[in-house]
């Protein structure tokens, strides 16, 4: 969290920081504005990983706006993938901050799934569901299929635990941008991050 931030809510996303991230999105956590950010792929990347070991509930893991929060709950519960992310001093997002990232990196041209699927009121501007053409691919290269920043076009882990089955969390498809819930003993990939208040 730095207050000397050069981030404001009219930085382009993509927008390069001098440590290497790249500003996904914005989001309100609680009435505070955060801007996520995407670590460049040697600070973030983690192999595939359980959500945990034991598929017991979690409390303090099923906010979707602070994956920073979820991530230490889900730590203190004994998550090797969340300790790893704290000794990194990134977090795995929450939902709906995950649903950031796909919108600013998507890394393919499949059609986004709908529904539901992107619907994210923490979001800044609040995202509506995804459209079959919205978002669109990255546009920068690094970041499409096959570049050297790009995201898994896998499900990938959020932080958020499912509030009606506790051995279930939320997950996304970075292919298509569908959301749903996955086991939490699974081997899904983890996309870690980090962010920073801005106001």
């Amino acid at each position: 969290m730095n207050a000397e931030s050069p981030i404001t809510l009219t930085t382009p996303i993509l927008t390069a920081l001098p440590n290497g991230d790249r500003l996904a999105g914005f989001i309100s956590a609680g009435g505070v504005v955060r801007a996520i950010l995407l670590p460049p792929k040697a600070v973030r990347e983690h192999p595939a990983a359980k959500w945990n070991e034991d598929d017991s509930r979690v409390d303090g893991a099923r906010s979707f706006y602070d994956g920073q929060a979820n991530t230490e709950a889900m730590a203190n519960a004994g998550s090797a993938v969340a300790k790893a992310a704290i000794e990194r001093g990134l977090y795995i997002p929450a939902r709906d901050e995950l649903d950031v990232i796909y919108r600013g990196f998507k890394p393919g041209t499949d059609e986004n799934w709908g529904y539901r699927s992107g619907d994210n009121p923490s979001r800044i501007p609040a995202g509506y569901p995804h459209e079959p053409q919205n978002p669109m691919q990255c546009p920068r290269i690094e970041y499409k299929t096959g570049g050297d920043e790009a995201l898994p076009e896998a499900w990938v882990w959020s932080s958020t635990q499912l509030a009606q089955l506790d051995v279930y969390a939320w997950c996304q498809d970075f292919s298509d941008g569908g959301q749903g819930n996955g086991h939490k003993s699974n081997e899904l990939e983890v996309v870690l991050v980090r962010s920073i208040v801005i106001g």
